[in-house]
């Protein structure tokens, strides 16, 4: 319980600078798991009173195995859901689609299934950037490399050390690319060889 966001470790938060004073985190454990928790937060100082918290802590260790169920159910639905997303994808590389038409599909069987408001289908050689397709309802200013035959630490990870690379928030990465991201709407990225 923190009963002044502003007199403590996190006066500079960003529940703080949206006017909350005070807030009150409630776990939920299921098998000495944390699996969620409870969160409430006011914008008047030392608001929560101890029989408030009480009542809190009791209801969220009702609330543990009727979370859990559900997840399970949630689990099995998207494991389906991405195993068809995978056969669609699959049988439109085996099938005589267009490349323009496959990849329309490969990139509307991930948005299915990935939630994101973008997806770009892109190669990166020496001539720089050739997008198969782009699937996006955001619109997203062209990417211009910044240097010519300069990599960006984006392109050497994926296409030399072949790792993913996951960015939670782009506007906390300073390059000309992740700003204009952020203009455009976009936080968070994931790119994948």
């Amino acid at each position: 319980y923190v009963p002044d966001l502003l007199d403590s470790p996190w006066a500079n938060s960003r529940h703080a600078k949206l006017g909350y004073r005070s807030e009150l985190m409630i776990p939920i454990i299921q098998d000495d798991r944390c699996i969620a928790h409870l969160r409430m937060a006011s914008k008047q100082a030392g608001i929560f009173s101890d029989e408030e918290r009480e009542l809190l802590v009791g209801i969220a260790e009702h609330l543990a195995p009727v979370i859990r169920n559900p997840n399970l159910y949630n689990i099995s639905q998207e494991r389906g859901r991405r195993l068809e997303a995978n056969g669609k994808i699959a049988r439109g590389v085996g099938s005589e689609l267009k490349p323009e038409e496959l990849f329309q599909t490969i990139a509307r069987e991930i948005r299915r299934v990935v939630p994101c408001q973008r997806c770009v289908i892109s190669t990166m050689g020496e001539e720089g950037r050739f997008f198969w397709h782009i699937d996006s309802d955001i619109e997203v200013e062209a990417y211009q490399n910044e240097a010519v035959g300069i990599k960006s630490f984006w392109e050497k990870e994926v296409y030399e050390n072949k790792r993913a690379i996951r960015i939670p928030d782009v506007r906390e990465i300073s390059t000309t690319r992740t700003r204009h991201l952020a203009e455009a709407g976009i936080r968070s990225v994931l790119l994948f060889p």
